[in-house]
């Protein structure tokens, strides 16, 4: 009978269930667009950060033990007010920069937002939005850069950080 069925406990994440390299777009000034292409690859140990800005790639990095877990109070802040997605998502801090992951990101989803504290260059211009490795794989970052127009003016990791040269 379904009122004897067992209740499962929600899932519990850790950062290990978003290892993964995700792609996607991040503010930056030195571009005409006023973005540019993030690479973010998580690791068991390590998480490498690598940004196309419009004049260089700018690479970081940290200990992926530097995640810890984002109370929902404080996910809350990311989204708008009654948004469906705060309770779809998982958040996670190192420092003051939030990691918002969405664990079932479909198509038009974003798998990973980065939100930036509001006092600073990035966090005023706007939050990282990545897709997850599962929307990279189905084709979702390139079919994003399919846009000729955008495509022109945005910087990528593989013009080293530039516009895509003319005439190719």
């Amino acid at each position: 009978m379904f009122w004897n069925r067992k209740k499962t406990a929600p899932k519990t994440y850790t950062i290990q269930d978003f290892l993964g390299t995700y792609r996607g777009f991040s503010p930056t000034d030195e571009s005409a667009v006023g973005m540019g292409e993030l690479e973010i690859t998580i690791t068991e140990e390590s998480v490498k950060t690598r940004m196309a800005t419009g004049l260089e790639i700018i690479e970081g990095g940290f200990r992926t033990s530097d995640f810890s877990p984002m109370p929902k109070e404080l996910l809350g802040t990311v989204f708008n007010t009654g948004s469906e997605y705060l309770e779809r998502c998982i958040g996670f801090l190192v420092g003051n920069v939030k990691y918002v992951f969405t664990p079932d990101a479909k198509e038009g989803d974003i798998g990973l937002i980065v939100k930036w504290p509001d006092d600073t260059m990035i966090g005023i211009m706007g939050p990282t939005l990545l897709l997850s490795p599962a929307q990279v794989k189905a084709g979702q970052y390139d079919k994003a850069l399919e846009n000729k127009e955008f495509n022109n003016q945005f910087p990528q990791l593989r013009y080293d950080g530039k516009t895509k040269p003319k005439g190719s």
